[in-house]
C-alpha cells in the first residue's frame, strides 16, 4: 500500500485550483490549499470540507514554508488570467472606455502587465524556490 500523497495548491479558492483540489481528493491525496484572501461563502463544499485551507501570501514564505517540507508536490496556479479583477474588461472594452490605442490606455495596460507578471510570476518562482529548499541536497 502506497503512503497518501500530501499536496500544496497555491490558488485552491480559483476556478482551475478548486478542479485541482477536486481531483487530489479523490485520488485520497491530503491537499493545503493556500489562498491570499480567507474562502468565500461560495468556495465548493467538497474543497470546504476536504482542504486544509491557509490564508497565505506565495510571495511572504513564512506564511508557509512549515508545510513545503512535509509536501510530495506543490502546485501553483496563481492568477491565470486574473479572473477576478477587471482584466477581462480591459482586453474586451480597453480601459475607462477609452480608444483602443489612446497613450493612456498603453500606459495603463503596461502597469496592469508588470502586476500580472508579479501575480503570476514572481508567486511562482517563490514558491518554487522555497519548495526546493525543502528538498534533500541531489546526488
Amino acid at each position: 500500500m502506497t503512503a497518501i500523497k500530501r499536496i500544496v495548491v497555491f490558488g485552491a479558492s480559483g476556478s482551475l485550483g478548486q478542479a485541482i483540489c477536486k481531483k487530489a481528493i479523490g485520488r485520497n491525496w491530503d491537499v493545503i490549499g493556500i489562498n491570499r484572501k480567507p474562502p468565500s461563502s461560495s468556495l465548493d463544499s467538497e474543497i470546504r470540507d476536504n482542504v486544509e485551507r491557509r490564508q497565505g501570501n506565495a510571495l511572504n514564505p513564512q506564511m508557509y514554508r512549515d508545510i513545503l517540507g512535509s509536501s510530495d508536490a506543490v502546485i501553483h496556479y496563481i492568477g491565470g488570467i486574473m479572473e477576478k479583477t477587471n482584466c477581462k474588461g480591459w482586453i474586451n472594452t480597453g480601459a475607462r472606455g477609452m480608444p483602443a490605442n489612446s497613450g493612456e490606455q498603453q500606459q495603463q495596460q503596461q502597469q496592469q502587465q508588470d502586476t500580472f507578471e508579479k501575480v503570476n510570476r514572481d508567486t511562482e518562482e517563490e514558491a518554487r524556490k522555497q519548495h526546493r529548499a525543502t528538498l534533500p541536497p541531489s546526488v
